[in-house]
């Protein structure tokens, strides 16, 4: 296993290495170009697709033609005034405290603040009626846990099968849950239902 993991390093050291190459070739093939663009784009005094870069390029090319020339720089215009050395200012260092630790000025606006004074609730208002005393509910009468809780009012006889079925289905307390199961599964997907 260990002899993959070398097979694979040198591989792509391999593979880097011819990339590079290609990339110096293909950089040496378009510095001419380049060059050749610029000195046409100069020639016709149009700038076609000079980007800062170009420009970047071709002012080095000006400063290395300057160079092998005679080093000769352009005068510089009479109307500048020719600059005048003035002394370095020198700063003197700062004069340390006797104390290290600053000092806070204490300030007296706890002490300016007026104090507040309490004040007494208010009276409760007059009630303006006499209140009742609450009358007691009426006894309830007590349950008996051997016959079941039969509601008063009289339901509806249902003619037919279904409606029988259904009144019983939806008397049971699992239906209405098992009903919402069914409709998720047999129902239309969500991203139909309007």
């Amino acid at each position: 296993m260990n002899v993959w993991v070398v097979v694979i390093i040198i591989v792509i050291a391999v593979v880097s290495a011819i990339a590079q190459t290609i990339k110096n070739q293909q950089e040496k093939e378009q510095a001419p170009r380049r060059r050749n663009n610029n000195s046409r784009a100069n020639a016709s005094g149009v700038k076609t697709g000079a980007s800062d870069m170009d420009r970047f390029l071709q002012e080095i090319e000006k400063l290395r033609k300057r160079a092998a020339d005679g080093g000769e720089e352009p005068k510089k215009p009479a109307s500048r005034p020719a600059k005048t050395t003035r002394g370095v200012p020198t700063v003197a260092p700062a004069k340390k405290s006797k104390r290290d630790v600053p000092t806070i000025p204490v300030s007296r606006r706890i002490e300016d603040l007026p104090s507040a004074t309490v004040v007494p609730p208010p009276p409760p208002p007059p009630t303006p009626f006499p209140v009742e005393a609450p009358t007691p509910p009426p006894p309830v009468p007590a349950l008996s846990l051997d016959r079941p809780m039969v509601s008063k009012t009289s339901r509806p006889a249902m003619a037919t099968p279904f409606g029988k079925n259904l009144f019983t289905m939806l008397g049971n307390k699992q239906s209405i849950p098992t009903i919402i199961v069914l409709q998720e599964i047999f129902g239309p997907p969500k991203c139909r239902r309007g």
